[in-house]
C-alpha cells in the first residue's frame, strides 16, 4: 500500500534480525515488491503535486475523504476508517482481513465534471456516490482514481 503514500517501504536492513533480508528478497516477494517500487517511482510527479497541495492546504498527502470531499452527506465510520485518499485523486481501500478476495468500497460523491471512479488495475468504472464489493487479489489492492485524472489514466497505462 505504500506505493500509493508519500512514503516507501522500509525492508529494515541493518537491523539485528536473524534473517535480515528474507522479507524483501525471498523469491516469492521480490516480483511484488519490484512492482510496487515501481509504481512507486512512476507517481513521483503525482506525489510531487500531492505534496505542494497539502502544503498549501495545510492537509496531508494521505488524507481521509472527508477532507476532499467536504460536501459529502455519508460518511460512516466504516468509510474512514477502511478507505483513505492518496492527494485528491487516488481512493484506496486497504485489504486487512487475512484470505479476502473481495472488499466492500465506498465511492464518494464526486460531480459529474470528474466523471466515475475507476478501478487503476480492471479499468470497471463506479458511478460517485455509491458503494460495491471489488474483488482484492494479491497483487491489485483496492486502488481507484476519478476519471478526469490525468494520472490515474497514466498509471493505469504503466500497470497493464
Amino acid at each position: 500500500m505504500e506505493a500509493f503514500s508519500g512514503s516507501m517501504f522500509r525492508s529494515h536492513v541493518g537491523s539485528m534480525f536473524e534473517d535480515e533480508d528474507s522479507q524483501v528478497w525471498d523469491d516469492d516477494v521480490l516480483p511484488a515488491y519490484s512492482k510496487f517500487t515501481g509504481i512507486f517511482a512512476f507517481l513521483k510527479g503525482y506525489r510531487r503535486e500531492a505534496f505542494e497541495d497539502a502544503e498549501s492546504r495545510g492537509w496531508p498527502v494521505v488524507r481521509s475523504g472527508f477532507l476532499v470531499f467536504e460536501d459529502e452527506e455519508v460518511w460512516e465510520e466504516d468509510f474512514i476508517r477502511n478507505h483513505f485518499m492518496f492527494g485528491n485523486d487516488f481512493l484506496v481501500a486497504p485489504v486487512m482481513e487475512e484470505g479476502a478476495t473481495s472488499k466492500s468500497v465506498y465511492f464518494p460523491k464526486c460531480g459529474q465534471e470528474r466523471g466515475a471512479w475507476v478501478n487503476v488495475w480492471s479499468q470497471e468504472k463506479f458511478d460517485c456516490g455509491t458503494a460495491a464489493s471489488v474483488p482484492s487479489e494479491i497483487g491489485q489492492p483496492p486502488v481507484f482514481y476519478l476519471e478526469d485524472s490525468e494520472w490515474g489514466a497514466k498509471l493505469h497505462d504503466f500497470v497493464k
